[in-house]
């Protein structure tokens, strides 16, 4: 996969904080929602974004991969999450 994805959801979404908590449970530097060993775990949260966002880039393209990635598929499908795959593909293509 290619790295500069990873890069920009960890970038968007913990600014770089591996024990990056919220408050609606989304865990560690790229926020896995109620997965708790995201949490200050790297390693582990790049290993399932790079897994999650290959299914979706290839099913999607890039720019949709960024909306399902924030709002889900069914939200992705449904309408949401434009600007976050705006903010995210500016940071992607300036890499």
């Amino acid at each position: 996969m290619d790295y500069k994805i990873n890069y920009t959801i960890a970038t968007i979404e913990s600014g770089w904080n591996p024990c990056a908590k919220s408050r609606t449970n989304d865990y560690g530097i790229t926020q896995h929602h109620n997965d708790i060993n995201a949490y200050c775990n790297p390693e582990y949260s790049f290993g399932k974004t790079a897994k999650m966002m290959s299914s979706y880039v290839k099913a999607y393209g890039v720019y949709d991969a960024f909306r399902a990635y924030n709002a889900g598929v069914d939200g992705m499908k449904n309408g949401k999450a434009y600007n976050y795959a705006q903010k995210a593909l500016s940071i992607y293509q300036s890499i």
